[in-house]
């Protein structure tokens, strides 16, 4: 991105320090209708300058006139759990769609705030995808036109950070910044033909040192001596950034800081189509890093693989992902379980007082919770309801921090900041295997089933299907609530099917409808099928099935085929390809 940073401004460079009259400042910086879009270039070359400019440049500018400009509303700017996605070409073949929804963060901001408070600061910040240093500087005119709201925006080095460092640094009180806007569709693709999204947490410009905050607040959390002597002991994780905005975290964190060497890192660099890959870490878009384990695209073991006693990856903005060791895949509802049951060995703060699980992830991480004696709950999908609970001695209610909470979308983290943070759990891992060095990531897998048992689990996706066949299917589900079952001879019988409903303890807000659970007796063992819509998408639906089964005996199996007969009667019970058309999963984890 710098690159393309320092291309555009060519000869200008020469007038960094040349700024317009108070006029022509007042003139591009403030409005009096909204939403208003300054016409000058101004802004942009500001952006672009301070981008590129020294941490400690910052710029003020003041503001009397204004100009607006008419527009109308979209109806297809609904959030979803993690911001807006929508194809690239949404963004970029329409300018007011990006402008509108800016100004409609904005008009809620202000909303919200009494008539004597003071102008917001703002955090600005990308994964790096395409479209990510026009949108900067298209979201910089729209906030510095609303300087009545927003005061200041913080924007890192380049643009880029990663969403656990944005938490992080929007969370610090000597920052005094209010909340967030990011560039990010997460795992989604990126370039002209992929994805783009905003995801607001939470003129003048500041340069800010994404990595200061951040870097304190995983200090405070491991012992990083104990994670430098196994570095400095020959010990090697292979890290894949994915070409995302976590890659740059983990080569300064495991690398410069803790010390890992230069071969354990891969696809660090962050690029506008994340190298044409999919940067969601799982078996299939993970493949390279997966081979290199001694792993195939269903996580058996090849026998091959090269030395690495950790494998991790993160996903395109850095918060979600994947933990794998020679020859082992672990699942995130095994790694959730794994990190509860070992807290002690990860952490200083203190013991464990809660933990929490999305619904559709596997219930490992609940029995270690009751074994411990610790507070255990199980959400709808969406980290907010994980913020809830952190946050429930702040309104009035009991701690559950230190908390570890967890989604089966491959998204780990803890009351170290409000956000699932994929270099936490990379770090989290690594101390499990740095207290315990004579133990492998399968033996530490391996004791732990024993220990507890394990849950077979596996996720289906079907990517991009028609949103009406796929909202009828979940209607046909709906209808079978309340109904006597006893479906299925044999192997597999239907129990009972129900739709998951959640009242949350700290609000007492009621979310209903957030999937359908199908529980089975698989020979006489309990089991289940998930099935929910994810608002993760930037096109059409995607339907997800989850499957799980407890085994308190034999550990042993590869689970996509210890699920397969689960999974294909699922499908038949939901009539999945005869709502969806759809044959095959895009993605088996």
């Amino acid at each position: 991105m710098n690159n393309e940073l320092n291309e555009f401004l060519g000869s200008t460079l020469t007038t960094m320090l040349t700024f317009p009259t108070d006029v022509e400042r007042r003139r591009l910086f403030t409005c009096k209708k909204k939403p208003m879009i300054p016409t000058s270039s101004f802004t942009f070359l500001l952006l672009l300058i301070t981008l590129l400019a020294p941490p400690a440049f910052s710029l003020s500018v003041p503001s009397t006139s204004r100009y607006s400009r008419p527009t109308t509303a979209y109806l297809d700017q609904r959030p979803g759990t993690s911001g807006l996605r929508k194809k690239t070409k949404v963004w970029t073949e329409d300018a007011m769609f990006m402008n509108n929804l800016i100004q409609s963060y904005l008009n809620v901001l202000s909303s919200r705030s009494s008539p004597s408070s003071k102008p917001l600061s703002i955090l600005l910040a990308s994964d790096g995808r395409y479209h990510s240093v026009p949108s900067i500087a298209q979201i910089s005119k729209v906030c510095g036109a609303n300087s009545d709201i927003v005061s200041t925006l913080h924007v890192p080095r380049n643009g880029v950070q990663s969403t656990p460092s944005c938490s992080s640094y929007i969370r610090s009180p000597k920052n005094d910044c209010s909340a967030a806007i990011i560039l990010t569709a997460s795992h989604n693709p990126g370039g002209p033909e992929a994805d783009f999204g905003v995801k607001f947490n939470g003129c003048n410009v500041v340069i800010v040192d994404p990595y200061e905050e951040y870097v304190e607040a995983l200090e405070k959390f491991f012992d990083f001596k104990l994670l430098k002597d196994y570095a400095s002991k020959g010990n090697r994780i292979l890290f894949d950034g994915m070409h995302g905005a976590g890659g740059p975290f983990g080569k300064k964190i495991l690398g410069d800081i803790l010390g890992f060497k230069e071969d354990c890192f891969m696809r660090c660099d962050p690029r506008e189509d994340f190298g044409g890959c999919h940067p969601d870490p799982n078996l299939t878009y993970g493949k390279e890093l997966v081979e290199r384990m001694g792993l195939d695209g269903k996580g058996r073991k090849t026998g091959k693989g090269e030395n690495f006693q950790l494998g991790a990856a993160n996903d395109g903005d850095g918060d979600r992902n994947l933990i794998c060791g020679k020859g082992v895949f672990v699942t995130p509802s095994d790694s959730l379980a794994v990190i509860a049951d070992r807290w002690e060995d990860i952490s200083s703060n203190g013991a464990l007082k809660g933990v929490a699980r999305s619904m559709p992830s596997s219930a490992a991480v609940d029995i270690v919770a009751k074994k411990k004696g610790v507070r255990n709950f199980v959400t709808p999908t969406g980290w907010k309801f994980f913020g809830n609970l952190m946050d429930s001695e702040e309104l009035g209610g009991e701690s559950f921090n230190p908390f570890l909470c967890g989604e089966e979308s491959f998204g780990t983290g803890s009351s170290h900041i409000r956000e699932k943070d994929g270099l936490w759990a990379v770090l989290a891992w690594a101390s499990i295997l740095a207290k315990s060095p004579s133990l492998t990531v399968e033996d530490v897998v391996n004791q732990h089933w024993e220990k507890y048992g394990r849950h077979y689990y596996a996720r289906y996706d079907y990517e991009e299907c028609g949103s009406d066949g796929a909202n009828d299917m979940m209607e046909h589900l709906r209808g079978m609530v309340g109904e006597t079952l006893s479906e299925g001879g044999g192997d597999y019988v239907l129990k009972k099917v129900e739709s998951f409903s959640y009242t949350d303890p700290v609000t007492e807000e009621v979310t209903a409808n957030q999937g359908m659970i199908l529980s089975f007796l698989v020979k006489g063992s309990p089991a289940r099928a998930v099935f929910r819509l994810s608002g993760t998408g930037s096109a059409g639906a995607t339907v997800r099935m989850y499957l799980e089964k407890y085994d308190g005996e034999y550990f042993g199996g590869n689970s996509q085929e210890e699920l397969k007969g689960l999974g294909e009667k699922a499908i038949e019970i939901a009539n999945l390809e005869g709502f969806t058309g759809r044959k095959e999963p895009t993605v088996i984890t």
